[in-house]
């Protein structure tokens, strides 16, 4: 009688009596057997589309040689998953909201440090420019608060809505280590240096191309942030420094029984040095002069 071969394994010491074992490659399994393969110590240069497509092979509760207790088993499979499955395919290093962030496509037009687009305002430091509440309206109906915008209406499901806004909150310029950010980079001038920091810190995202203004706001005189081109006049250098460092609070409501202004000026004390706010009140000033000029 022909003796019925039994499919080879090969037990990772490092499971060895925690109740997992692995099939062998060569009996079908599609992923390593070997310890270090099963760490996935090592993946395929196309991103894991080798070893670690099917990851630790197929993992079978070692009662069947050993008796072990079921907490023991659940708790080593999770061991094998965690150590096999990369973690850029899990998603634990990501927060929820990024990562329906980058699934919508919205890298394609907007940047955050160095990677995306440019098609959309830089969000690096949107979440101190912009409230929670305010990323709420705007991702619900992105026309209905303007309605020129090339911003498309996604219809994002509430949760999905949630976790975006809390994942835009974050971004406060973590983005960009220290010494890495645009205006940083190269041997220029403060007022270059200042409007290059105004477009991608994106301050221009509220007041405009140098200053104009008429971007919305809600429930204030004309529905619409003011020109910076007619109130920095009203500023010495020094104080329109200090504006920005501290910021202000949303301004008074044009009507009192409809909600605060959403958008007002933020402090950028703690997210730029003291050289950046120099550069920027040059840029301010020396883009104020020339406009002037230019209308006189």
């Amino acid at each position: 009688m022909t003796k019925r071969s039994r499919p080879k394994v090969t037990i990772n010491p490092i499971f060895r009596g925690c109740g997992i074992f692995l099939e062998s490659p060569a009996d079908g399994a599609a992923g390593p057997s070997s310890a270090a393969g099963a760490m996935g110590a090592k993946q395929s240069p196309a991103g894991g589309a080798g070893n670690s497509a099917f990851f630790c092979a197929r993992v079978f509760p070692m009662q069947r040689l050993f008796k072990c207790g079921t907490w023991v088993n659940h708790a080593c499979r999770l061991f094998v998953l965690i150590n096999c499955v990369p973690l850029s395919l899990l998603a634990f290093d990501r927060n929820p909201g990024q990562k329906f962030f980058d699934a919508a496509g919205c890298r394609s037009c907007h940047r955050i440090g160095n990677l995306g687009g440019n098609a959309g305002p830089d969000l690096t430091l949107v979440g101190i420019r912009r409230s929670k509440e305010w990323l709420h309206v705007w991702l619900k109906n992105p026309k209905a608060w303007k309605k020129n915008t090339l911003m498309p209406n996604f219809r994002l499901a509430p949760k999905t809505q949630e976790a975006i806004v809390n994942y835009l909150s974050t971004l406060q310029g973590q983005d960009y280590p220290p010494g890495t950010a645009p205006w940083h980079q190269g041997n220029i001038a403060s007022i270059e240096r200042g409007q290059i920091l105004y477009n991608k810190a994106g301050c221009v995202a509220c007041h405009g191309p140098q200053g104009k203004g008429g971007h919305p706001n809600n429930n204030v005189p004309g529905n619409a942030i003011p020109a910076l081109t007619k109130l920095i006049t009203t500023y010495t250098p020094d104080e329109l420094k200090l504006k920005i460092m501290r910021g202000a609070p949303p301004p008074g409501k044009q009507n009192p029984d409809e909600i605060s202004p959403l958008v007002f000026m933020p402090s950028w004390g703690n997210a730029l040095t003291n050289q950046d706010l120099d550069d920027l009140t040059n840029y301010l000033f020396a883009k104020v002069a020339e406009t002037t000029n230019e209308s006189w």
